[in-house]
């Protein structure tokens, strides 16, 4: 008997093919820091244990009016770290603190 391969994408991967054409696409730099973060944390995370808890901070700042955002304890690679400056350099950011705290700072990643 033939057994039939489901090709159906799953609902996480629509999301992602749908973020990442958006991250791709979008101009707003606050959504693109948010995008990159999300790329990042499907594709390993941040290095951490606390994956979740470092995503959700990030993901926070595009469903609220965040001023004081902590970074703290996350792995900020180079593509994360130009997409914060890039939204922090814009006259739309509304942050006012940025923490960032590390007891293992990893250079050259």
């Amino acid at each position: 008997s033939c057994r039939r391969v489901d090709d159906t994408p799953s609902l996480e991967d629509a999301r992602r093919l749908v973020d990442e054409e958006r991250r791709r696409t979008t101009t707003d730099t606050l959504q693109k820091f948010i995008l990159d973060a999300k790329f990042l944390f499907r594709n390993g995370g941040f290095g951490l244990s606390q994956n979740e808890s470092c995503i959700q901070r990030i993901t926070a700042l595009g469903r609220s009016k965040v001023t004081d955002v902590n970074l703290s304890h996350m792995h900020l690679s180079d593509l994360l770290v130009e997409s914060l400056a890039n939204y922090l350099s814009t006259p739309s950011c509304i942050i006012v603190s940025l923490k960032y705290t590390t007891t293992n700072t990893r250079l050259n990643d």
